[in-house]
């Protein structure tokens, strides 16, 4: 198929370029994470030296003033620096599975030769992806991996469009019932059973999301491209195949 239409370099050279993306953003997201471990080790070990320095004389005032230490501690390390990178984690990664769709729908034109070019992005783009692919390019997947797509950008959308807060969401029902059957969801103040203790000044019904939310979620969008390049399929192509042309 690939030698009826000269394809453009965007196309010969998608499958090493997307997975490079994805795997950086994953290793960057890994980075993260243990950056933000070892800052929150190095205020504890403040707290600890500060305290030191004080030489209370009873017990009682040493527990007293840890504990308004360990406070602001949580408060930060264990609540908004963590929320903050995950959320903003989480709007990244929608955004290169968008971007990336985008390229994979105009490689499958290409290697197809298909006439119905590949829909504008606007308004439930990733479904509007989905539809060319199964309809136009006759590309199935199984629906599950099409599903896990739609879970992040319904995560995504509730922290872009409201803050992170669950009540505020149109979507409520929906995340209501992904974190039942989610790991590393959580809602404050929810209603499933949890060991971990949700810090007392986090306001009501907002998401809260752990690392193995992230990193399923990355692993999930790259399980998604892979099944779409096999079936398109897109391989390792030879120079002369392309035109030095982006398809726009």
């Amino acid at each position: 198929m690939a030698d009826s239409r000269r394809i453009s370099s965007d196309t010969a050279f998608f499958l090493s370029l997307c997975n490079a993306t994805l795997n950086s953003l994953a290793n960057y997201y890994q980075a993260m994470e243990d950056r933000l471990s070892e800052m929150k080790d190095g205020d504890c070990r403040r707290i600890m030296q500060q305290l030191e320095t004080l030489r209370l004389s009873s017990k009682d005032e040493y527990l007293a003033e840890y504990d308004v230490a360990m406070q602001q501690h949580d408060a930060v390390f264990n609540m908004l620096f963590t929320n903050f990178f995950r959320f903003s984690y989480v709007v990244l990664l929608a955004l290169v599975l968008e971007d990336w769709m985008g390229k994979l729908c105009r490689a499958a034109f290409e290697i197809r030769n298909l006439t119905a070019k590949p829909p504008v992005p606007k308004g439930n783009t990733i479904g509007r992806y989905r539809s060319y692919l199964k309809g136009k390019a006759k590309i199935t997947v199984s629906d599950d991996l099409w599903e896990n797509a739609r879970d992040l950008y319904i995560v995504r959308n509730c922290i872009v469009h409201d803050s992170g807060n669950v009540s505020r969401s149109r979507y409520r029902s929906r995340i209501e019932d992904l974190r039942l059957r989610t790991h590393g969801l959580e809602i404050s103040n929810g209603s499933r059973d949890s060991d971990a203790l949700l810090p007392l000044y986090l306001q009501d019904h907002m998401l809260l999301l752990q690392p193995i939310f992230c990193e399923t979620a990355t692993a999930n969008v790259k399980k998604l491209f892979n099944e779409l390049c096999a079936r398109i399929p897109l391989n390792e192509f030879q120079f002369q195949f392309t035109d030095g042309r982006t398809e726009k």
